[in-house]
C-alpha cells in the first residue's frame, strides 16, 4: 500500500518566536528586572537573545539610554527548561512581577555575553542609583550561568522545547542582529570591551593589575595598625606640674552656643543624606515597577517595542503630525457644521420672535 507522506508534519514541527517581555534574570546571588527580546526560527535554524536595561548617563541626561546584553546562540553551551525551579533559587517578588505561573530558562554560556553601549557618549551614570544599575549589568556580563524567569504566556512549553533543541543542534545568529550601526537611532553602538575583558579574566583566573605601580606601599587598615611608638623625650628642664585645688562647689561648664549650632547642623546634614538615600531607592523601585507595567501592558495588547521603532523616530513623528493634522481638519469641519447649525437655529429663533412682534403690533 502506497503511503502518502503527511506534509503537515513538518509544518507542525516548525517553530517561530519573536517576543518582547519583562523578565527577572538571576545569577550568582544577584537578580535584576530586565527586558528580554527572544528570536527563534526553526526553519532557518537561527536565533538571538537580547537583554535590555536603561539608565541615565551624565552626557545624555535627562533622557534614558538603553544598554544591551547580546547573547548569540553560538555562545550558548546549553539551554534548558526548568519546569520546577527550586524555591530558594527564585528571586523575591518574581510572582508579583510576572504572575503566579512563569517559565524558567537556564543558560550556560561558552563565552560571556556582549555588553553593548552607545558609541557617542561616555558610560558615566548620572547618580548613585544609575551606577548601581550599571554595576549589576557588568556583574551579569561576567556570569556564564544565569536563569531567566518570564511570564508563561509569551511562549508555550512545546515552543520553549523547540527553542532549547534548536540551540542544542547548533543554531546561528539571525541576520542583522549583530549590526550595531543601526542602534540608537542610527548613531551606532559599540561593545564595552572592558566588561568583556573582566569577564574573560574571571574565567581564566587572571587578576586585573591596578593602574598604579605594584611597589606602592599602602597604609595599613585601622585594625592592622599597631600601637604608635612612644614619643621621644624632650630635652631640657621640665617644669613641675601645677597643683590646683579643685573647688568643691564648681558647676559643670555650659556647652558653648556655637558648638550646639555645629552639632545641630551636623545632625541635619546626616538626616538629609539618609532621606536622600531613601528617596533614591524609592525612585529606583518605582521606576522598575512602572517600566514593568508598561512592558506588560504592551505585551498584552500585541505591541512590539523592538529596536526598529527606535530607528524610525522621524517617521513616527511624521505619522503623528499627519494624524494630528487630520484630526485638526476633522475638528474644524465639525466646528463649522456646529456653527452653521447654531446660526440656523438663531435665525429661526429671531424670525419667530419677529413674527410674534408683528402680530402684536397689528
Amino acid at each position: 500500500m502506497l503511503r502518502i507522506p503527511d506534509t503537515n508534519t513538518k509544518k507542525r514541527e516548525e517553530c517561530k518566536l519573536d517576543f518582547h517581555t519583562p523578565a527577572v534574570v538571576a545569577w550568582d546571588t544577584q537578580h535584576a528586572i530586565l527586558g528580554l527580546h527572544c528570536q527563534y526560527d526553526s526553519s532557518t535554524r537561527t536565533a538571538f537573545f537580547k537583554l535590555r536595561a536603561h539608565l541615565v548617563l551624565k552626557a545624555l541626561s535627562p533622557a534614558k539610554t538603553y544598554l544591551y546584553l547580546f547573547v548569540p546562540p553560538e555562545s550558548i553551551e546549553s539551554l534548558t527548561i526548568d519546569e520546577m525551579p527550586d524555591a530558594d533559587g527564585i528571586p523575591p517578588n518574581t510572582a508579583q512581577l510576572l504572575g503566579s505561573t512563569f517559565s524558567c530558562l537556564r543558560f550556560k554560556l561558552k563565552t560571556p555575553a556582549d555588553f553593548i553601549r552607545p558609541s557617542f557618549a561616555a558610560l558615566t551614570p548620572k547618580n548613585k542609583v544609575e551606577g548601581q544599575v550599571l554595576d549589576q549589568l557588568r556583574s551579569l556580563v561576567q556570569a556564564t550561568e544565569f536563569s531567566i524567569f518570564m511570564p508563561h504566556q509569551v511562549a508555550s512549553k512545546p515552543q520553549l522545547q523547540s527553542l532549547c533543541g534548536g540551540i542544542l543542534d547548533g543554531s546561528a545568529s539571525q541576520p542583522g542582529q549583530t549590526d550595531l550601526a543601526c542602534l540608537y537611532e542610527g548613531k551606532g553602538g559599540i561593545k564595552d570591551d572592558d566588561s568583556k575583558t573582566r569577564a574573560l579574566d574571571s574565567q581564566t583566573g587572571a587578576q586585573i593589575q591596578p593602574a598604579c605601580s605594584s611597589s606602592m606601599d599602602y597604609p595599613p587598615s585601622y585594625n592592622e595598625a599597631g600601637p604608635s611608638p612612644p614619643s621621644p623625650a624632650v630635652s631640657g628642664p621640665s617644669e613641675p606640674p601645677t597643683k590646683k585645688r579643685r573647688r568643691g562647689d564648681s558647676q559643670p561648664a555650659e556647652i558653648p552656643a556655637n558648638l550646639i549650632a555645629l552639632m545641630e547642623a551636623t545632625c541635619r546634614k546626616i538626616v538629609r543624606q539618609e532621606v536622600k538615600r531613601e528617596m533614591e531607592g524609592l525612585e529606583e523601585r518605582l521606576t522598575q515597577k512602572l517600566d514593568l507595567l508598561a512592558e506588560t501592558y504592551a505585551e498584552k495588547h500585541g505591541e512590539r517595542c523592538s529596536e526598529e521603532i527606535e530607528n524610525t523616530g522621524q517617521a513616527l513623528d511624521e505619522k503623528i503630525d499627519d494624524e494630528v493634522a487630520g484630526l485638526k481638519v476633522e475638528l474644524e469641519d465639525f466646528i463649522k457644521d456646529e456653527m452653521a447649525e447654531a446660526e440656523a437655529r438663531i435665525a429661526d429663533h429671531m424670525q419667530s420672535n419677529a413674527s410674534i412682534t408683528i402680530d402684536f403690533g397689528l
